[in-house]
């Protein structure tokens, strides 16, 4: 939890104190649940972490679009994603957020 939710929330309040322009954050698959029934995880994929990582690696996400919202800090997130082959399950995807 430290490393998660603490350590981002000091790099977001250096950013703010430092006037840093933009954060980049990386996240996991871990933030959505196993039983997702689409093929395809997009923008519109409900995030249901089934793990205390999962959550925790999603409440940095929100603190992150706080941050975005509340201080003007260009926040973005990209997702290192395991991605399957032909004929072997889900692939992933996820933008990132641009100004």
């Amino acid at each position: 939890m430290r490393v998660n939710v603490l350590g981002t929330f000091y790099i977001l309040e250096a950013a703010r104190l430092f006037e840093v322009s933009q954060v980049l954050f990386s996240s996991t698959a871990a933030t959505y649940a196993s039983d997702i029934p689409e093929k395809t995880i997009n923008d519109y994929t409900l995030q249901r972490p089934q793990f205390f990582y999962g959550a925790t690696k999603l409440f940095s996400e929100h603190m992150g679009l706080f941050y975005r919202r509340k201080y003007g800090l260009d926040f973005r997130l990209y997702g290192i994603r395991r991605l399957s082959g032909r004929g072997s399950g889900r692939q992933a995807w996820f933008s990132i957020p641009r100004g």
